[in-house]
This record gives C-alpha cells, sequence and structure tokens, in this order.
C-alpha cells in the first residue's frame, strides 16, 4: 500500500482548468455579454433612426424652402386659394405651382394626387437621390381656420393675411422603426 504523502504527490494537479472552473468562468461571460449584445443592438436601431430622422428633416427643409420661396398670393388672381393649373402627373414636377398656397394639391386625392408621394420628387418632377423609403407631404392652411379646428384646406377668409405650411416626411425603411417627421411654418403675406 501507498503512503498518503506519496500518493497526493501523484494526483497533484499538473495546471490548466479543472471542468468546473471552466464552466463557471463560461457562465459568467455568458451572464456578462447577453446584455452587452442588447446595449450594441439598442445602439445600432438607434443610430439607423437617428440617420432617417435627419434624412427626413433634410427632405421637409427642402420642400418647405421651395414652398416659402414663392409668392404668398397668386400674381394671376390674389383672391384665389389652392392650385389653379394642376400638372398632368406629378412626375411632371412643380413648376407651374406660382404662390404658397398651390402646394394644397399634396394633399388632395384623385387623378392628380401628389398625397404622400413616394418617392419624393424635387421641383423638376425628377425623384431625389438616397429617398425610395421616405414619403413627402406638404399642406398650407389659411392660419384663422386652422386655429378654429378646421383641418381641411377650403378657403374660406377672402383675404388672410396668414397661412399656415404643414410639411409631412415619412420612412418605412426594412430594419429600422418606421417614422415620421413633421414641420411647420406660418408665413405672413
Amino acid at each position: 500500500m501507498v503512503p498518503c504523502k506519496t500518493f497526493c504527490r501523484k494526483i497533484q494537479r499538473q495546471g490548466g482548468f479543472s471542468f468546473i472552473e471552466l464552466l463557471f468562468a463560461l457562465t459568467v461571460l455568458g451572464i456578462t455579454i447577453v446584455p452587452i449584445l442588447k446595449v450594441f443592438m439598442l445602439t445600432t436601431k438607434l443610430t439607423n433612426y437617428s440617420t432617417n430622422e435627419l434624412r427626413a428633416s433634410q427632405l421637409a427643409q427642402d420642400l418647405m424652402e421651395e414652398i416659402v420661396s414663392l409668392p404668398f398670393t397668386d400674381p394671376q388672381s390674389p383672391g384665389s386659394f389652392g392650385c389653379e393649373e394642376i400638372p398632368v402627373q406629378p412626375s411632371n414636377g412643380r413648376l407651374l405651382f406660382d404662390d404658397v398656397d398651390d402646394y394644397t394639391i399634396y394633399t388632395q386625392e384623385g387623378k392628380n394626387s401628389w398625397n404622400a408621394q413616394k418617392p419624393p420628387r424635387d421641383i423638376n418632377g425628377k425623384q431625389i437621390k438616397n429617398a425610395d423609403q421616405f414619403s413627402r407631404q406638404a399642406t398650407v392652411y389659411e392660419y384663422i381656420n386652422f386655429l378654429k379646428g378646421k383641418t381641411t384646406t377650403e378657403h374660406s377668409v377672402s383675404h388672410s393675411t396668414l397661412k399656415l405650411i404643414k410639411v409631412t416626411v415619412a420612412w418605412d425603411i426594412p430594419g429600422s422603426k418606421p417614422g415620421s417627421l413633421h414641420l411647420y411654418r406660418v408665413v405672413a403675406k
């Protein structure tokens, strides 16, 4: 029979980790890595949403600047409200729009609808680059009607001195949260 001292020396560890230590280390690693991965995934989603929101903001601002660069009232018929000459197709552009409220056509349904134009187009009717997953629309209200709770674009005040412009850009991009952005501006005569 081998004395205990000799036997104990023979079974001494020769280095490395035991199976129990390895399991414990993997468990701790698994518990800590899952929340870290979730943070990375959330950060990626928020970055994508912010990128989409920034692009939407640019598209909304471009359309808003286009609208407010036009005269407040129609040069040919100052008392009219809305688009007097509707282009045959939205792809023809908005070159015939000659005053701010001509953009009310952006919300009218029907044959010549510009409602939620997707993909957005520039004033000449050409598709805007890198905006395929976005839609853009504009609504012009007489401000007094909007304050009274009338959300239609009907003209009821013959000489309104304020108009409210609302530009909406929406997006629905695969792998990203859908969203929309609204830009408002009041213009005066």
